[in-house]
């Protein structure tokens, strides 16, 4: 997949397939757009996602993402989708009158033949442009334009901002129906206290990501990928008030004891899906009692991956469409 970032100096001479959007988690109804682009790819154009750059700016809660722009990329590529376009948001990008949106970007720079949006699609200066605009235009440019009704769960239309306040309440399996995966984040394994191996719950220890949207802190039943393997785990984001002493200005760690494995991973890169919350992190007496208490996460991580298969999900969920 070609990346271009935060740059107007580009042109694609071959006839694309394009869909607009922020993609933020790219969800089910995301899904929906891309496979309708994939479909014109096997007519012979080229798949095209447009987005906005949005640059990470550290310590700023509003910027956070349900998947920051080095996710997205290596979603989007996994997808088999050829270009992603991260246009600057400048001024004089955001003052662009919608018409001369669809004339100069669409149809010059994105040479686009296919245009596929979702039904609530503003773009352009004061979100003036909407899909009656780029049907409107669709014969003027020369390019084929279809809107593609929102996926529903529960009732509800999926959107970036109902999965980011499910997450923000820790209800991750409703979060994983609408992503149609867990949540989940990567990172490189990094040293901590060891304070795990003398209990026998040895950890690999991640730094939350400053652009990855939080989750709330607690302990969640999850899944470990590293080496090409998955491994059910324990997973606590959180201060470990427990061990540190000053936890409030501590770092963010995610902390992931996974059941059967029992190598060090100083350095490797793994992946952390968070299926389930289980619990609040609580500040114990000691040692001992934490320990006790990762016996019974430990048996609670077992029984509700028995339960729910593989994936984390229980039998019998429909996709609804709105």
């Amino acid at each position: 997949m070609q990346v271009i970032c935060n740059t107007e100096d580009f042109q694609i001479t071959e006839k694309t397939a394009v869909t607009l959007g922020k993609f933020d988690g790219i969800h089910k109804g995301h899904q929906r757009l891309l496979n309708a682009l994939l479909e014109k790819k096997k007519q012979g154009l080229k798949t095209v996602v447009f987005t906005f750059f949005v640059p990470p700016i550290p310590g700023r809660e509003d910027v956070r993402q349900l998947t920051p722009n080095d996710e997205k990329k290596k979603f989007l590529e996994a997808y088999g989708i050829d270009y992603l376009i991260e246009y600057p948001f400048t001024e004089k990008v955001r003052h662009t009158a919608p018409k001369d949106f669809i004339r100069e970007i669409l149809f010059k720079k994105l040479c686009a033949a296919f245009v596929a949006a979702g039904p609530d699609f503003c773009f352009g200066y004061e979100r003036k442009g909407n899909v009656a605009l780029l049907e409107k235009m669709s014969s003027l440019c020369g390019y084929e334009f279809e809107v593609f009704d929102k996926v529903s769960y529960k009732g509800e239309p999926i959107s970036s901002s109902r999965i980011r306040a499910c997450i923000s309440e820790g209800q991750m399996e409703d979060a994983c129906e609408m992503l149609d995966r867990p949540f989940s984040l990567s990172g490189t394994v990094i040293h901590g206290k060891a304070i795990g191996h003398t209990i026998g719950f040895a950890t690999m220890n991640l730094v939350w990501p400053e652009d990855k949207l939080l989750v709330p802190i607690g302990v969640y039943l999850s899944k470990v990928k590293i080496g090409g393997n998955t491994y059910q785990a324990i997973t606590n984001v959180g201060h470990r008030p427990t061990v540190e002493k000053d936890a409030a200005k501590s770092d963010l760690l995610l902390e992931a004891h996974l059941l059967q494995y029992s190598q060090m991973a100083y350095g490797e890169e793994i992946e952390v899906s968070l299926f389930h919350y289980e619990r609040p992190e609580v500040r114990f007496s000691g040692l001992d009692a934490l320990k006790e208490q990762l016996k019974k996460d430990t048996l609670a991580c077992v029984t509700y991956f028995e339960e729910r298969g593989n994936d984390g999900k229980k039998e019998g969920f429909i996709e609804e469409k709105a």
